[in-house]
């Protein structure tokens, strides 16, 4: 109990210190609490590079590598550079009665990826859990949402083969 008090206030003053430091630059870099998935209106599809389909998510994700392990893919939708953008998967942590409290991602223990020329994506041996989805930018991480503006999570079970479809965003960095 005095943990999850603890780690309570530890998200609070992360959210304060993000929203200050926010404020204190020139550039508009989004906050944990901020929508990030923008699903483009038939205006901004218009004028949005749209991605280039790829024979190499055409014909399927891969098969994983053992039936104790998964497939993740999908394609990021996003405005001027889709390729090399770093995608990670964070761990979804649960409190007592199952209900998530925070998407934990690092370099050293989350699946990572990159995004190839078209913005598609996979993640090769994921073990099974809860992930939420994680674009890593300079200046920090910040979890995807989805068209709703909760989080975007997924359970990830041993052998599967998950595609997670199109993940659109107005980020530049």
């Amino acid at each position: 109990m005095i943990f999850q008090r603890r780690y309570v206030a530890a998200v609070a003053i992360l959210m304060i210190a993000s929203a200050w430091l926010t404020g204190c630059g020139a550039s508009a870099t989004p906050t944990p609490v901020e929508s990030i998935i923008a699903t483009p209106d038939e205006a901004q599809a218009a004028i949005s590079p749209q991605p280039t389909p790829d024979p190499f998510l055409d014909s399927g994700l891969p098969t994983p590598a053992s039936s104790d392990v998964a497939v993740v893919g999908g394609v990021l939708v996003r405005d001027g550079y889709p390729g090399d953008t770093k995608l990670q998967l964070a761990r979804v942590i649960r409190s007592e009665d199952g209900t998530p409290l925070i998407a934990s991602a690092g370099d050293k223990t989350s699946p990572t990826t990159v995004t190839d020329e078209y913005g598609q994506f996979v993640f090769t041996d994921v073990p099974p859990d809860t992930y939420g989805l994680v674009l890593v930018t300079p200046l920090g991480s910040v979890l995807f949402r989805d068209d709703t503006g909760a989080n975007l999570l997924f359970d990830v079970e041993a052998g599967e083969v998950l595609d997670i479809g199109e993940i659109h965003t107005d980020i530049a960095y």
